[in-house]
């Protein structure tokens, strides 16, 4: 079992409390915003003259994890693309298994909806992102907005996304290993991993879904199921972006975002939101 054992309450709870004390960059032109109500629990991050919004799911193996482990992406991304990024909480096994998670982030995305007017964006020129298992989450939230109708999200932006609870993979990786991300969809879906939308790699269907960008690693635990989702939503028409970063381990541009593999990354993925921005103009 890996350092973040998902058997041990305390592991979690240090994995829930922890990212939430990660240091902020001061990034002139974005303000900072919180809202919390019975249908959001979110922070906003907002630049100048909006051209579009993120809806940005965080990571965490659907255990624990914080919205704020990624404000320094969410900060430079709304400064670069101009978009603003709402970036919600949301509920975690296995206190709260499927579908806690999905309707949180759903209930999120209504919000966004329903109160595009006011934050000076329109509601098709929302882009659902995430990274690692807030990845498999806007997926899965992509593939139930699609079957739901009404309007649809104008990309999905995927890092490194947690798609799959069959992984073969034997990897023993010190931080996350196949053992730990087995035990955490286990708790995730609770004996019914082919519930809609619990496991978005399961869905035998992805004709319909909006544009697509990812990326794996090609030393990480998810690489086989990250690379086979995106040929899958190519076959099915899809318009898709699939990066393979050599030799980079899993959401090492959280880890490491001053390294050059993670500024080529990001840089590409920011590139990626602007031009299907741009397309919507």
């Amino acid at each position: 079992m890996s350092l973040w054992d998902p058997t041990n309450p305390l592991i979690r709870r240090a994995g829930r409390v922890v990212p939430a004390l990660w240091p902020a960059p001061l990034i002139q032109g974005v303000r900072t915003r919180r809202v919390k109500n019975a249908e959001i629990h979110a922070t906003i991050y907002s630049p100048e003259n909006p051209r579009g919004t993120v809806l940005w799911i965080h990571g965490g193996g659907l255990l624990m994890g914080h919205p704020r482990q990624d404000v320094k992406h969410l900060k430079e991304t709304a400064a670069e693309v101009g978009v603003i990024v709402v970036a919600p909480h949301y509920r975690f096994a296995p206190e709260n298994p499927y579908p806690a998670a999905l309707d949180d982030v759903h209930s999120a995305h209504h919000w966004l909806l329903t109160h595009a007017e006011e934050l000076g964006i329109s509601p098709d020129r929302i882009v659902v992102g995430g990274q690692s298992a807030g990845g498999g989450l806007a997926a899965a939230l992509c593939q139930r907005l699609h079957d739901e109708g009404g309007v649809q999200p104008a990309g999905q932006w995927l890092f490194c996304p947690m798609l799959d609870d069959r992984a073969a993979s034997t990897d023993r990786n010190p931080i996350w290993d196949a053992d730990s991300n087995a035990l955490a969809w286990r708790y995730y879906v609770n004996g019914n991993p082919n519930a809609p939308y619990a496991v978005p790699s399961r869905r035998a269907e992805l004709s319909g879904l909006p544009p697509t960008w990812l990326y794996a690693g090609s030393s990480e635990l998810f690489y086989g199921e990250i690379v086979d989702y995106a040929e899958r939503l190519k076959s099915a028409g899809v318009p898709t972006q699939c990066e393979v970063v050599d030799g980079g381990v899993h959401a090492f541009e959280l880890w490491a975002p001053h390294t050059a593999a993670a500024k080529r990354l990001l840089m590409s993925s920011r590139a990626w939101l602007q031009s299907t921005l741009n397309a919507l103009d």
